[in-house]
């Protein structure tokens, strides 16, 4: 478990980061996107908690990006496995909460 501050920590790199994969994705730096969502896909994995509250936002955004036929598809295809592991977690989370077992 997490202390407080750490938590806090960990949140203050949200903003930016989404801030930075959207510069990459207007930028159309093909490598500075990718890495910029797996920076992104490592702290949902790591730290789901942090984005939980605004999950749905970040899909929204990101299904908008997927969508979009002038990107590229290396870049649709990161949007891709971002919402797959998105959408895991938070089924992974709220199953626990509901259920009180954790699901693997």
């Amino acid at each position: 478990m997490e202390t407080p501050e750490q938590h806090a920590m960990v949140k203050q790199f949200l903003e930016p980061l989404l801030c930075n994969i959207r510069n990459c994705i207007d930028s159309g730096n093909e490598e500075q996107t990718h890495e910029a969502f797996e920076a992104f896909q490592m702290l949902a994995e790591e730290h789901f908690e942090l984005i939980a509250d605004c999950v749905d936002v970040i899909v929204a955004y990101f299904l908008t990006v997927g969508a979009n036929s002038t990107l590229e598809l290396s870049t649709r295809m990161d949007v891709c496995c971002f919402l797959v592991v998105v959408v895991y977690f938070a089924f992974r989370s709220r199953h626990h909460h509901a259920t009180g077992f954790a699901f693997h």
